[in-house]
């Protein structure tokens, strides 16, 4: 399966150099640069339902504009490629990102949390096994909205891939995370900085193991995927040179953040101010300025635009949390939490204040997004005076300082989204907080580590040595190696659990088989929680595991209970777990009853008729 991936991360690779060599930007930022391109290619080849067909245009497309710039430049251009693949980030990608996905492969990774069963997981499979983005699927997805740039990038990765593997969307991750870790080293190169190079790039593959409360690596939750490109792009915005080609590339960028889900629009935002602050820093013609300013901007905006309207002629632009409620509700609550009158929001910003000043997010545990906040502002103020007075980096400087600003905007927007958009269950306890905040902490701390190397070479007192670059580079490495985190990632779940989700995998197979794609099944699981319903909504794919019928069957009558099957069209019933009250009030619905799914422990599946169920599938483990 390993050697499936090697034609589309060589390419990926390959493509890097073409985009590079074309707009200006260091070797560092060409994977990262042409996972973006492939995305937002692929993006519209979906939009207009091409997806298969655009996939092979575009890996066509690739090798000839490789064939042709090899056979243009002859020797010369064999020697910039050369340059280009041992370049520190490049190598790094090629080399730990190859490495990852053998990890993953070997390992055979697989999903194990709730939003990898609940949409994330159903994303990859759906367009490895139709061809098309979700909107053209006529089956019922979790978060219809949601973006799907991870997907089309894992599409084109195992394009050539026989089935689908949930190992592969692993590989997708890893190579994501590699790319952008790989901008971090920016202009480094072996031979004027050898110590910042060589320990970057053993920095490069596990980076983000930095952040192990967001489950880097382990994982297919996009929050540090969305904080990794975040922090590439707002490298690119916050580095801009004078020319329009370099201004492309952080619409490029841009352009894709947007795609990777919808709260990366306001991520977008802080990238193109950021760009704005930098580009009107510069000394340049009035006329040159807008332009540049504005290709940020379409790049950013046009592509969330170009997605918005795709939905709404999709008819798919409501979501399960559809923005509806508005400020008002917002400001209603904050304003009963602080005169008494509203109990439970006072609750929930209790809860967020604790969070945020004791909450561990980084660093073994020790760094809450207070501290962090405190020392990244603090690296703020002192770098940015130093890049206004030494370099005239004035733009830049502004970035830095505006920082705490734009983080705190983006803890309003969480903030927001638990007060009037989840359940009151979640936002008490301040579900996944530490993976959504880990979003902008990871691209404000990928921008500031960026800059000590890029531009620390020359900060007073490490002027003429580079030295500063150097231990930046260390004490990252340092820091990675003292994690935990990464540990994880050569060992992917216990033997036990890959057992039993390979028997869960096997009787699923058992009943797939008896289903037709669209089929709509009733899951039965007396007093479980809702886990059972995203894995068994995630492994009959194509068949549907009902959404909004109750998965714990009491209070109703037989009649009752066979009749709200009727009413909702079902074709199947899915007996997981059963109890001894069900039992003795269904089990006469039942051909054969349903005991014998109580005692082995086995999901049973039964044909819904006029009269009951029938059996169809009576599962059994593959060693049985």
């Amino acid at each position: 399966m390993f050697f499936y991936l090697l034609i589309p991360v060589v390419l990926t690779a390959a493509c890097g150099f073409l985009l590079t060599h074309k707009l200006g930007t260091a070797p560092a930022f060409g994977p990262f640069l042409s996972i973006c391109t492939t995305v937002l290619f692929l993006m519209l080849a979906g939009i207009c339902n091409l997806l298969f067909a655009g996939t092979i245009v575009w890996y066509a497309a690739c090798a000839a504009a490789l064939a042709v710039y090899f056979a243009k430049e002859r020797l010369a251009g064999a020697k910039r490629f050369a340059r280009y693949l041992l370049s520190p980030g490049v190598l790094g990608f090629l080399v730990w990102g190859l490495a990852l996905c053998a990890i993953y492969i070997w390992n055979g990774s697989f999903y194990s949390q709730w939003d990898e069963y609940g949409f994330w997981g159903p994303y990859y499979k759906n367009i490895f096994e139709s061809d098309s983005l979700l909107q053209f699927t006529p089956y019922h997805f979790v978060h219809p909205t949601y973006p799907q740039a991870f997907a089309l990038f894992y599409y084109f990765l195992s394009f050539f891939a026989p089935a689908f593997s949930e190992a592969h969307t692993f590989c997708a991750v890893g190579l994501i995370l590699t790319a952008c870790a790989a901008c971090l080293l920016g202009t480094t190169t072996w031979r004027h900085r050898p110590v910042a190079s060589a320990f970057g790039f053993l920095m490069v593959p596990l980076f983000f193991a930095l952040f192990p409360y967001a489950d880097p690596y382990i994982s297919v939750y996009t929050d540090v995927l969305c904080g990794a490109v975040f922090g590439a792009c707002l490298i690119l915005c916050a580095s801009i040179q004078t020319g329009v080609r370099s201004a492309a590339a952080a619409a490029l960028g841009l352009a894709c953040l947007v795609q990777m889900k919808e709260i990366c629009i306001l991520l977008a935002l802080v990238c193109i101010a950021a760009h704005w602050a930098c580009v009107w820093g510069q000394r340049q013609g009035l006329q040159k300025r807008w332009l540049l300013c504005a290709l940020s901007a379409v790049g950013g905006l046009g592509s969330f635009a170009v997605w918005r309207i795709f939905l709404l002629l999709t008819h798919t632009a409501s979501d399960q949390f559809p923005f509806t409620s508005g400020f008002g509700l917002f400001f209603q609550k904050i304003s009963g939490a602080l005169n008494g009158t509203d109990r439970v929001t006072a609750s929930v910003l209790e809860m967020f204040k604790i969070n945020f000043f004791y909450k561990p997010v980084f660093y073994n545990g020790y760094g809450t997004p207070f501290v962090t906040c405190v020392l990244l502002a603090a690296f703020a103020l002192i770098f940015g005076v130093w890049m206004w007075r030494a370099h005239g980096m004035r733009g830049q400087a502004v970035t830095f300082w505006a920082m705490p600003f734009f983080f705190g905007c983006y803890l309003a927007s969480i903030l927001y989204t638990y007060l009037c958009f989840v359940s009151e269950a979640e936002a008490l306890r301040n579900a996944s907080y530490e993976r959504y905040i880990s979003t902008f902490l990871i691209g404000w701390v990928m921008a500031a580590i960026f800059f000590c190397i890029e531009y620390g070479g020359t900060f007073f007192p490490f002027r003429r040595k580079g030295w500063l670059p150097a231990a930046v580079c260390i004490a990252v490495t340092a820091l990675i190696v003292n994690t935990a985190a990464q540990r994880n990632v050569l060992n992917i779940g216990t033997q036990r659990e890959k057992a039993g989700r390979a028997n869960f995998d096997a009787v699923c197979a058992q009943m797939r088989a008896e289903t037709q794609p669209g089929d709509d099944i009733w899951l039965v699981a007396q007093h479980a929680d809702g886990m059972y319903w995203y894995m068994f909504h995630y492994t009959m794919y194509p068949a549907r595991v009902k959404e909004g019928l109750p998965y714990t069957i009491e209070g109703l009558t037989p009649e009752e209970f066979l009749q709200m099957a009727h009413d909702n069209s079902i074709e199947y019933l899915l007996a997981y777990v059963v109890d001894d009250a069900f039992c003795q009030t269904y089990s006469f619905l039942f051909d054969g009853g349903v005991a014998q799914v109580m005692h082995s422990g086995l999901p049973s599946l039964y044909r819904v008729t006029q009269t009951g169920f029938s059996l169809c599938v009576d599962t059994k483990l593959p060693s049985a």
